[in-house]
């Protein structure tokens, strides 16, 4: 079966990912893998985490206890504006662990990305993120009582112009505490349009 997953990737990388359901596919083919090879030890607890996110309506397990933990850091410094986003909640916030996990799960399984591919990684984290919109992680107390928040939202909105053949977007990070309140990070990226 895993033979004719890795055919269908590869198909799907040679044709260019342009649509929401065609990154869902993908992290469905991933994750069929992942489920086939178990013993794996945790080489792609990363990957699986958002697989995992981008197929469910709402997350609260350990992977994504990490990610909150990281916004949790975040949400306790607040205080200090000026000190720069630690680089767990950078590379969270811009999606750099799942590009760098998806490049290596498919190189592993031989799956060619073509150099014209290269560019399409901003347009793949909007798809990303488009999909995981609105789909919170949510702080499990008996994982993470120590938390002062109790999710974590991302919303994207793309720019209403293209500005030099670029379409931008900004990905936000809705941090919700625990008496309710919420207060927002945010990214702008742009793909080519």
């Amino acid at each position: 079966m895993i033979p004719s997953i890795c055919q269908k990737m590869q198909r799907l990388i040679n044709q260019g990912i342009t649509r929401e359901c065609e990154v869902a596919y993908l992290l469905t083919c991933i994750r069929k893998i992942l489920e086939q090879e178990e013993n794996n030890n945790g080489q792609w607890d990363n990957l699986k985490f958002y697989c995992d996110w981008g197929l469910h309506a709402k997350l609260s397990g350990s992977a994504a206890q990490g990610v909150l933990n990281s916004f949790n850091e975040v949400y306790l410094s607040r205080a200090d504006r000026e000190q720069a986003l630690p680089s767990s909640v950078e590379d969270i916030s811009k999606f750099k662990g799942l590009i760098l996990e998806v490049k290596n799960f498919l190189t592993s399984r031989d799956i060619i990305i073509p150099q014209s591919a290269n560019s399409d990684w901003s347009k793949f984290i909007f798809l990303y993120a488009s999909i995981v919109e609105d789909c919170p992680l949510i702080i499990n107390a008996h994982l993470s009582p120590l938390s002062e928040i109790q999710k974590v939202t991302a919303r994207v909105e793309l720019a209403k112009e293209i500005k030099l053949g670029q379409q931008y977007y900004k990905v936000s990070w809705i941090i919700t505490d625990s008496a309710g309140d919420d207060g927002e990070l945010y990214i702008i990226n742009s793909f080519d349009a």
